[in-house]
């Protein structure tokens, strides 16, 4: 199915970072928090990580690409949503055009940039709402259903 981010589930990716999780063909999860999120497109978010962090997930990443994400922070609960997505290294031009303004949010060049071609989309809200599955939803539908959650706030800018 096709997602197509809203632009309040972007303000938070962008804005609040992501945790994301990774779990091994055995199902062993591996999650590390990601300090610098861009959404390229509306199903596609680019994540630029240190050397450590890239290290932390590269043996699960090369074995099983399957990215879960979640906005960190009060994202956690202002944006509750889980996306997920396949993943795939970015190099080239790709790399480029995210890794300069990674640099200046991160304080140093990022060593690895993921794309996540999401394809999954989940609702975290606890209550009547809980796990339900969005991605099926038309982009009109997802912008009324965060309304009628009474979710309106983009993510607060430092």
């Amino acid at each position: 199915m096709a997602i197509k981010l809203t632009e309040r589930m972007k303000s938070w990716i962008e804005g609040a970072g992501c945790h994301i999780c990774l779990a091994s063909p055995e199902g062993v999860p591996f999650c590390i928090a990601v300090r610098y999120c861009r959404c390229l497109a509306d199903d596609v978010v680019a994540l630029a990580l240190a050397e450590d962090e890239f290290s932390a997930i590269e043996p699960v990443f090369v074995r099983n690409p399957w990215i879960a994400m979640g906005c960190s922070g009060l994202g956690s609960i202002r944006a509750a949503y889980q996306f997920k997505g396949v993943g795939r290294l970015a190099e080239g031009l790709d790399f480029d055009a995210v890794a300069g303004e990674a640099t200046d949010a991160l304080g140093e060049p990022p060593a690895r940039i993921i794309y996540v071609d999401l394809k999954e989309l989940y609702c975290t809200k606890p209550g009547h709402v809980a796990g339900q599955r969005l991605d099926g939803m038309s982009y009109e539908e997802l912008c009324r259903f965060e309304a009628d959650l009474g979710w309106k706030d983009n993510c607060p800018s430092d």
